[in-house]
């Protein structure tokens, strides 16, 4: 059966207050395309969408024509990005918004939650999403008055989960959402990030069951060798993955102002020769990221419609092979990074018209299309659940990370007590006295909060003013128990919870709000 095939969807092309705010009135990603400049000679910039249609997403009219066009070109549906930094921002949700409401649109869907910071590029936080960098003028620049961050991407505790899924519910119970097995499909793009994911999905599920659905099935995004456990399923996010392989092989060229550029067939080679049984596959269409980054962007050399086929025709043959019922394409209309299958003024419908030519040539052969309506959760589902986990960080990689981002934030002007004076604790006990728990133990003991015992197996050096606790032993009540094992903080979450009546904290919550 020819895999059912998504197409990943940028909900960008509204305005939205914020935008406006960050970057000028009445703001899109359109804004973007419409300034990118050539950069060397032959550069296809600025591309533009075919008849100028600069379309807005906050009309129905819009994506009603889009559903139409992808289903008509062989697309079984949207993977719109879900901008949830916390129950009080979430951005870009009006596309979504329409689709649930007008029920007569036929087409697949389902989010991707696209859970970085926004940030902007010149800005000295170091985690979060780049956004628009060449859309900021010089004097917005040098008289900003934030650390470059827009909004930041935060986790919360069991409150905040609660109300994140309440609000995914009514999309997951709409019989156009793409299930498996009865179960939503849900994307994550950092999956790894997430380190409350353990609790957090226990309280989705528990909601999910109360709604009539059977729980959620996850689908993590990876970046060359970065998987998470807590997935069903992984795939590599291209040309992300390929873009590491090439580098690794040195298969690039980087020019004096710092524009990288990677060869399409080159590129392509990767993304086939990643393709396994049990693994999700992504195809790409073009990448040209400069709209959005000028010269610090990635641009991809060699794309037209016609390689493009040739390529998806070879992708979804190996897919079918790997008996791999489902693939992503990168995608739908992500203009300012040169991927889209929407009608452009290059190339007319080039790019449609070869997803639909590699499709029909496969039922040519004999093959059977798997496109019938599978998205309802009282049919038998045809997207096959994949016993397949990925592999999580490693306890070191994922120390260092957590350290080297707390420093940046110290670096920046956050001061880690500001986290606890906040809440209102002023007790603290501290699991773990590694690295981390050793590095807070030292700023907190030149604060006004206490102390008040450490708990760990082993005597810690330097932190003989203050009591040890054995885990197995009982703990004395804290305002505050501060996990600074990350690699373990679920399975020490249920245990704390146990041992303790105060706040259980992931050491990571401490600078979270910065990022």
């Amino acid at each position: 059966m020819i895999p059912k095939i998504i197409s990943l969807y940028l909900p960008q092309f509204h305005e939205v207050k914020e935008n406006s705010v960050w970057y000028g009135e009445g703001f899109t990603d359109w804004v973007s395309v419409k300034n990118a400049r050539p950069l060397f000679e032959g550069h296809r910039q600025p591309r533009k969408p075919l008849d100028q249609n600069y379309y807005d997403l906050s009309r129905a009219e819009t994506i009603r024509w889009q559903a139409h066009l992808a289903k008509e070109y062989g697309i079984d549906g949207f993977c719109f990005y879900h901008y949830w930094f916390d129950s009080q921002n979430r951005l870009l949700e009006k596309p979504a918004e329409l689709l649930l409401q007008h029920k007569e649109i036929e087409i697949s869907f389902c989010f991707s939650w696209a859970n970085e910071s926004w940030k902007r590029t010149w800005s000295n936080v170091e985690k979060g999403n780049v956004w628009c960098d060449v859309c900021d003028s010089d004097s917005r620049k040098q008289n900003r008055k934030d650390r470059g961050l827009l909004v930041g991407q935060r986790y919360g505790r069991e409150e905040e989960w609660k109300k994140h899924i309440e609000y995914l519910i009514p999309f997951f119970l709409d019989e156009r959402y793409l299930k498996a097995d009865g179960k939503p499909v849900f994307c994550i793009y950092q999956p790894c990030d997430i380190y409350c994911m353990k609790a957090m999905l226990e309280v989705w599920d528990v909601r999910l069951k109360e709604a009539g659905l059977p729980g959620i099935w996850l689908i993590g995004a990876s970046y060359g060798y970065l998987y998470s456990d807590n997935v069903d399923i992984s795939y590599d996010h291209e040309p992300g993955t390929a873009f590491v392989k090439c580098r690794e092989a040195q298969e690039y060229e980087k020019s004096p102002e710092g524009t990288e550029f990677f060869d399409y067939d080159t590129m392509w080679g990767h993304i086939l020769d990643g393709i396994m049984p049990g693994r999700l596959s992504c195809a790409v269409t073009d990448f040209d990221a400069s709209p959005r980054k000028g010269f610090k962007s990635t641009i991809v050399k060699g794309s037209t419609p016609e390689r493009f086929e040739n390529y998806f025709r070879e992708f979804l043959e190996r897919n079918l092979q790997a008996e791999n019922e489902l693939v992503l394409v990168n995608a739908w209309n992500e203009w300012g990074e040169g991927m889209y299958l929407e009608p452009c003024e290059e190339y007319g419908y080039g790019y449609l018209k070869a997803v639909k030519a590699a499709v029909e040539s496969m039922t040519k052969d004999g093959r059977e299309v798997g496109r019938e309506k599978s998205t309802d959760s009282g049919k038998e589902n045809k997207t096959r659940v994949l016993e397949t986990k990925g592999r999580g960080l490693s306890r070191a990689a994922m120390q260092i990370s957590v350290f080297n981002g707390w420093l940046s934030a110290c670096r920046s002007g956050w001061r880690t007590v500001d986290f606890f004076h906040r809440y209102g604790y002023s007790t603290v006990a501290i699991y773990g006295m590694g690295l981390l728990g050793r590095q807070l133990y030292e700023e907190l003991a030149e604060s006004d909060l206490q102390v008040l015992y450490y708990i760990d197996r082993a005597e810690i050096p330097g932190a003989d003013t203050v009591p040890r606790v054995m885990p197995e032993a009982e703990w004395p009540e804290a305002d505050c128990i501060v996990i600074t094992a990350v690699a373990e903080f679920e399975t020490l979450y249920d245990m704390a919870r146990q041992k303790s009546s105060g706040a259980i904290v992931n050491i990571r919550e401490l600078f979270e709000d910065f990022f």
